[in-house]
Formats: C-alpha cells, structure tokens, sequence
C-alpha cells in the first residue's frame, strides 16, 4: 500500500511485479490488511464465528467494517 500511496505503483498489478508476487496475492494482503479491527480482534483470541472461513474473506470487496463483519457471521453491534 505505501508503494501506491507514494507513486511507486500505479496500480495492483505493477505493486505485484514491483514485490515478486502475483496480481492475486496482493489483492489478498490488501483485503487482509484492511479487515476490521473486531475482526482481527476475534482471530487473535480464536474466537471467530462459526462458519468463518479465509474463502469468505477473499470474497469480500468492501472496506466498510461493519459490512466485512456482518459478511463474515458477526452479530450486529448494538
């Protein structure tokens, strides 16, 4: 990401050339990196929903946190 902040990639696909990786591979560790924080919370203390699983992560296309959690089997904050 901070190669694309700073200009050194225009985009995913340079990123991946400029790192040694594929176009998939960094799409990924950019989903990764922007999960929610109660998400990486639960993961770190092993308590993830059931039915969680890394396929449904790789599916998500939004940043919006709470629609990852509600994507990934979380219980709606009250």
């Amino acid at each position: 990401m901070k190669l694309i902040d700073e200009g050194k990639a225009a985009s995913v696909s340079q990123l991946a050339e400029l790192v040694g990786t594929d176009r998939r591979y960094v799409l990924y560790t950019i989903r990764l990196a922007t999960l929610s924080p109660r998400i990486i919370r639960a993961a770190m203390k092993g308590e993830l929903p059931d039915g969680f699983s890394l396929q449904k992560v790789r599916k998500i296309e939004t940043d919006d946190w709470e629609e990852q959690e509600r994507l990934l089997g979380f219980p709606a904050i009250q």
